[in-house]
């Protein structure tokens, strides 16, 4: 069996969303790449401060909180406590959310 983690850390592009879009059907690939990048963007902060503070989403803390409790994460998670995997859930949970804001 193949370990996910090591694809992951030795293929940051292309290959890994291969797996992550086999996984999430449908995934958004530019926003989950938005999504990562808004979460370490910014030092020290948690991941709804970064992805509220980024320039590259227009998204409401609203939409930011309640994506990440449907994550299943607290308040106070940080961008490095989630793992690829993850941020592909995420990303699906904040297409809904923006789709259902519309």
């Amino acid at each position: 069996m193949i370990n996910r983690e090591i694809i992951y850390e030795r293929n940051l592009t292309g290959s890994f969303m291969k797996i992550a879009a086999g996984i999430h059907a449908g995934l958004d690939e530019k926003l989950m790449f938005r999504l990562i990048r808004a979460s370490f963007n910014q030092r020290r902060k948690t991941l709804a401060n970064g992805l509220k503070n980024s320039g590259e989403l227009n998204l409401s803390k609203e939409v930011i909180t309640a994506a990440i409790e449907k994550l299943g994460k607290g308040s106070s998670v940080r961008g490095e406590a989630l793992d690829l995997e993850e941020f592909a859930r995420l990303t699906n949970i904040i297409k809904e959310e923006m789709e259902h804001e519309v």
